[in-house]
């Protein structure tokens, strides 16, 4: 069980996967931040699912604080890193853009970022839409 946890919400509803894991690998005991890192003025539908996602945290009894962060576009995974590296965190559970890997290439990736920055575990969700999982079956 990880008891200092950092979850990185962007919005996107491919981030209630790292919800279920959080749930699933967390207790009462535990500490959850939920990260969510406005790039640019905020959208109020992401900032709606985001609430909605740090809302399903604290249904299944977890205590959940909020670090609503601001920066430059590519500069995600430093502000994430840093909030975890700060609340001292056991692991980073963020989900994947759902992007082929070529793309996610040459777009870049806060999750690959991660691996790289973080002082702590990063637990990546990986994003499985119908479509792909019925072609795996």
């Amino acid at each position: 069980m990880f008891k200092k946890i950092v979850i990185a919400l962007d919005g996107s509803r491919r981030c209630d996967a790292a919800v279920d894991a959080v749930i699933a690998q967390a207790d009462p005991g535990s500490r959850i931040v939920a990260v969510h890192v406005k790039t640019h003025a905020a959208e109020p539908a992401l900032l709606e699912v985001v609430h909605a996602q740090t809302e399903r945290l604290r249904a299944a009894g977890l205590p959940v604080e909020v670090d609503g962060s601001t920066t430059v576009m590519g500069d995600e995974a430093n502000v994430i890193a840093r909030v975890a590296r700060r609340n001292e965190a056991d692991v980073i559970v963020t989900a994947t853009r759902g992007h082929a890997p070529l793309a996610g290439l040459l777009e870049g990736s806060v999750s690959q970022r991660l691996l790289h920055l973080a002082d702590c575990p990063v637990l990546v969700i990986p994003h499985i839409d119908e479509a792909e999982r019925a072609e795996v079956a």
